[in-house]
Formats: structure tokens, C-alpha cells, sequence
């Protein structure tokens, strides 16, 4: 099959590593975004990779670069197709991957990372003495953000399906771990934090959002930015003022601009590369298992992070 003619603000890259997220298991199913392509279509919107060629107006990026990337054009998921051997990138998506952080290790946090930093950085200044509640602790996401606040000071307390997963958040800066399969969170999280904890970081969306209105204290924050427990039902805006005027976003990557973008990437591959975040590949399987890959993350068997090589 023959590439795309090279745009001239474009570059060509030979993917080495492609990361597999939840959102492209979204695209997949369909109906959960607006823009999502018509299927069949190429998925998955990270990869990492050696450019092979650049168009003519590119200047800062050159053949032999090593390099990752989320997203190509368009509005996210809209244009998917990291999921291939070749990609041609708009090479603004385009960041150098440090020299002692390796394919593997940027391809478990590209998206994962620029999630967490609209989280941290765009949504919640997270401040130090605060306590944080993190669901799935052991996913991709969440790992980096338990890691991410234990650094700026925060106490994560984390919510995750086994002992292992339990273990994996501990060595990552949780301070206490709850057994959602076994325990209620709601009991374990006033049990350890009367008063409640200052912000839940939720991932799971679902039921688990609707309760954790429960553990949060007055005038804290709840983050939505997944969906693996299904959709969040709508609700009376006004359950808010009778939780305790508690705030509320659902975070969007899709909508941090370029320089954001750029900042974020370069923030999260040095926080890699001096061992703040200690990303976890859990699988690496041939890009022709793409589909097995799906189903390892749908059963939430994995920890940190699943990738493809092409």
C-alpha cells in the first residue's frame, strides 16, 4: 500500500512502539465521540518512532530524529492511524524522545502523560498537605498521576482491583490502597479521611463517579476523565451544593493548543528521564494482535501501560 504524499509541514515516521489507550477502544465501539471516523478505519492516536523523511518547510526536525507523537490533525480522535507501520505527522506534534528514555518507556506515556498534565496543570493546582483520591491507581493514567502527586506533596490514596495492582501503586507513591473488588471506598476513604479528601481523580466514570461525591470535602474538586465504568448518568446540578458545594470538570486533551501540547511532552519525558514517573509496560504484542491488545485492557488485567510493535 502506497503513503500519502508527503505534506510540506509534514514528517514521515517509521513507527517503533504504538500505545494502545482506552480512548481507542472508544473509537472502536463508536458513539462515544462526536468525531469519531467511520469504521473500518485505521485506530490509535500515539506512537513513537525514527523520522524517515520531513516536507520541505520543515526545519527543526530531521531524518534520523527519534521522536513521539500524539495525534496527527484534525480534532482529536477524528483522524486516528498510529496503528501502522508508517505514519506521515505534522511535525508541530513532534517531540525529540531524550537519548536515556527508551521507545518503550515514551510510548507508555505520551497520552497517558498529556492527560495527566491537562489534569494537573490545567484543571487542579494541586497543592502540597492536600490528600487526593485516585481511582484505578495501577492504569496507565493513574499511575502517573499518583506518582505526579506524591512529587508535588500530595497524599494519594488510590483505589485498584488486586494486591499486585495494590503493590505496583505503593512502589509509585500511594499512600494507602483500597480493594474496590472487596472493600467499599466510600467506608475505607471516610475510615482513613473523616473529613473527606480534598480532590478524587476519576477514571472510571459510572457508578464509581456518582459515589465519589460521598468522600470529597467541602468546596473540594471532582476530575473526571474517563470512562471505563461506563458513561456518568446526568444529575441535578444542585446534588453539588448538598454534597458540600463540591466542584466538578470532566478534562479534555483535545483541547490544549500547541504550545501546551509541546511544554506538557517535553514536562513528562524529563520527569521519565530523571525517575519521577517510572513508567510500566504490562504487554508488548505485535501490531497484527492489535485486537488481543483490546481485550487485555478491557478486562483490566494490565498494569501501567500496553503497546504495539509494528
Amino acid at each position: 500500500m502506497a503513503l500519502p504524499t508527503l505534506a510540506p509541514d509534514e514528517a514521515r515516521i517509521r513507527h517503533t512502539r504504538i500505545g494502545v489507550n482506552y480512548s481507542d477502544i472508544n473509537v472502536r465501539r463508536g458513539g462515544f465521540y462526536p468525531t469519531s471516523p467511520s469504521l473500518p478505519s485505521l485506530l490509535g492516536n500515539e506512537a513513537v518512532g525514527v523520522v524517515e523523511e520531513v516536507g520541505a518547510e520543515v526545519e527543526d526536525i530531521v531524518p534520523g530524529d527519534r521522536v513521539g507523537y500524539v495525534k496527527g490533525r484534525g480534532p482529536f480522535h477524528s483522524e486516528p492511524g498510529s496503528y501502522a507501520e508508517y505514519r506521515n505527522v505534522p511535525a508541530e506534534r513532534l517531540v525529540r524522545i531524550p537519548s536515556n528514555v527508551t521507545d518503550d518507556s515514551a510510548a507508555a506515556v505520551l497520552l497517558k502523560g498529556l492527560t495527566a498534565a491537562t489534569i494537573l496543570d490545567l484543571s487542579y493546582r494541586a497543592e502540597p498537605g492536600q490528600t487526593a483520591l485516585v481511582h484505578a491507581g495501577a492504569s496507565g493514567v493513574g499511575s502517573i498521576l499518583v506518582s505526579w502527586l506524591s512529587a508535588l506533596g500530595v497524599t494519594p490514596l488510590v483505589t485498584v482491583g488486586s494486591p499486585d495492582k495494590a503493590e505496583f501503586a505503593r512502589e509509585r507513591g500511594a499512600a494507602e490502597c483500597i480493594l474496590y473488588n472487596k472493600q467499599d471506598f466510600v467506608e475505607e476513604v471516610r475510615s482513613l479521611r473523616p473529613d473527606g479528601v480534598d480532590v478524587v481523580f476519576d477514571g472510571a466514570g459510572g457508578d464509581i463517579f456518582t459515589r465519589s461525591l460521598d468522600v470529597i470535602k467541602r468546596n473540594g474538586a471532582l476530575i473526571n476523565y474517563g470512562n471505563a465504568a461506563g458513561r456518568v448518568a446526568p444529575f441535578d446540578i444542585l446534588t453539588l451544593a448538598f454534597k458540600g458545594a463540591i466542584w466538578v470538570t470532566r478534562i479534555a486533551v483535545q483541547h490544549s493548543d500547541i504550545p501546551f501540547y509541546r511544554r506538557s511532552m517535553e514536562k513528562i519525558l524529563r520527569f521519565v528521564a530523571d525517575g519521577t514517573i517510572k513508567p510500566h509496560v504490562s504487554r508488548v504484542l505485535p501490531l497484527a494482535q492489535a485486537a488481543s491488545a483490546h481485550e487485555l485492557i478491557e478486562s483490566r488485567a494490565t498494569m501501567g501501560s500496553v503497546l504495539l510493535v509494528p
